[in-house]
């Protein structure tokens, strides 16, 4: 395809896109970094950074309105859940990382993961979890998407463990946000063995909550 027909293309797609049913965040940091793709030539990067302008304008007019709500973007959605199972606890190495697979929320990918820490101060070790944000939409780095994140755990009893609801900006690709997942006093060595009640028939189930609607700080 030569750049012309690449061009076609664009303007094509431009045309099918509604930017103001975006959300600001995913505008602020993957359209606008597409904004400033070389690749682009002039037309195409004006009409695209007219639409960008305003589907911003748009949002921001229309978060004013709203201010007094609790929700965002309530018609759009604002939370995001993911349910992760962990098979053979027991054969787990201490520092290793073990993946989720991922889940896709308007342009965001979620992973997450769990890994044995080991506090050398202390002279402990205990399992920690971390989510991840990335976007497969650009090869830019920062995603700017504010959020607060609570893990639960499911236990052997059948209830939970909730743990404190995490507010975070995820603003690099590289940015996870992670607690301990073991309580106090509760070793790897005690989860390993399955004599946690976060262990059951050596498996581990996490659900993870991202609520976008909680946390309405915005990077620009």
């Amino acid at each position: 395809m030569d750049a012309r027909q690449k061009d076609l293309l664009r303007w094509k797609l431009l045309d099918l896109v509604n930017f103001t049913l975006m959300t600001k965040y995913y505008l602020l940091s993957i359209i606008k970094s597409t904004t400033l793709d070389k690749e682009l030539n002039d037309d195409v990067r004006n009409a695209l950074n007219e639409r960008y302008e305003h589907a911003l304008d748009y949002l921001y007019s229309a978060d004013e309105v709203m201010q007094d709500s609790c929700r965002v973007y309530d018609s759009l959605g604002d939370k995001v859940g993911m349910r992760v199972e962990f098979r053979k606890i027991s054969t787990w190495l201490v520092a290793e990382k073990y993946y989720s697979q991922p889940i896709h929320y308007r342009g965001y990918s979620f992973y997450f993961f769990m890994v044995v820490s080991v506090n050398k101060a202390e002279e402990s070790s205990f399992l920690a979890g971390y989510l991840r944000c990335v976007c497969d939409a650009t090869k830019i780095t920062s995603n700017y998407l504010p959020a607060v994140v609570t893990f639960e755990i499911m236990l052997s009893n059948n209830k939970s463990r909730k743990l404190q609801p995490i507010p975070v900006t995820f603003d690099n690709f590289d940015r996870s946000i992670g607690t301990k997942m073991s309580q106090p006093g509760e070793s790897w060595e005690m989860i390993k063995d399955g004599k946690s009640d976060m262990v059951k028939e050596d498996k581990i189930t996490v659900v993870i909550h991202v609520d976008f609607g909680q946390n309405k700080e915005v990077t620009s």
